[in-house]
């Protein structure tokens, strides 16, 4: 299913927005669709979205690793209201998928190792 996938579609939010355009196609929108106009996503049913949904197009098997994704590419979770649980970012619409490529992943900063001054030997006279 997920083989016809282009290259310009292998980073995560192009994934995630063909998923969500499949997902009323292929009839899954009861597992995971589209809210509040296209403007955003919800999963409905995690368990079925983590069987079902997640092997065919994302290379992670626990639902935190996704959520995980959807923080480091700046979407925001919905965490009280009656949109709880709902996902959005700024660049992902339903009816624009060319704006997926605005939606990038910060790169991570490596912390240098500071070295730790030296410590004195015991029985060292200062």
């Amino acid at each position: 299913k997920n083989e016809d996938l282009n290259r310009s579609e292998a980073v995560f939010p192009s994934k995630l927005h063909r998923m969500l355009q499949d997902a009323k196609r292929e009839g899954f929108d009861h597992i995971v669709s589209w809210i509040h106009g296209g403007t955003a996503f919800k999963v409905h049913d995690i368990p079925l979205f983590m069987e079902k949904i997640m092997p065919i197009y994302f290379d992670q098997s626990k639902f935190e690793s996704f959520r995980r994704q959807l923080n480091l590419y700046g979407f925001t979770r919905v965490t009280k209201g009656p949109s709880r649980g709902m996902y959005y970012h700024q660049d992902f619409v339903q009816n624009d998928p060319s704006l997926c490529q605005n939606i990038t992943r910060p790169k991570s900063f490596r912390k240098r190792r500071t070295q730790s001054p030296p410590v004195a030997r015991a029985g060292a006279v200062a």
